[in-house]
């Protein structure tokens, strides 16, 4: 019985993959369609990493810069002008 929350999806895969998807399903003692919604939200939980891992990046890079900074002692002008350096030699604007 089809709940009021739910919609099918109909897909076409090639032979190969299907025959992939169906192997994958009797070894997992599942069905296609699990396997289907595994992939989906597997989709999902790397998408959500890959933003994790950008942010990270993101606040790697801005430490970095303020230990690089502090170290050899720029002025706040000095600062102002590596930062841009910076943000001109990565791009984009990643130290603001």
């Amino acid at each position: 019985m089809k709940q009021p929350n739910q919609r099918a999806v109909t897909v076409r895969f090639s032979m190969r993959d299907y025959l992939d998807l169906v192997s994958s399903a009797e070894e997992q003692k599942t069905t296609i369609a699990e396997i289907i919604r595994q992939a989906w939200a597997n989709h999902h939980e790397q998408q959500n990493l890959m933003l994790l891992l950008s942010k990270l990046e993101q606040q790697l890079l801005l430490k970095t810069f303020e230990i690089c900074a502090a170290t050899v002692g720029l002025s706040d002008a000095e600062r102002t002008a590596a930062v841009r350096q910076v943000n001109t030699a990565l791009g984009k604007e990643v130290i603001r």
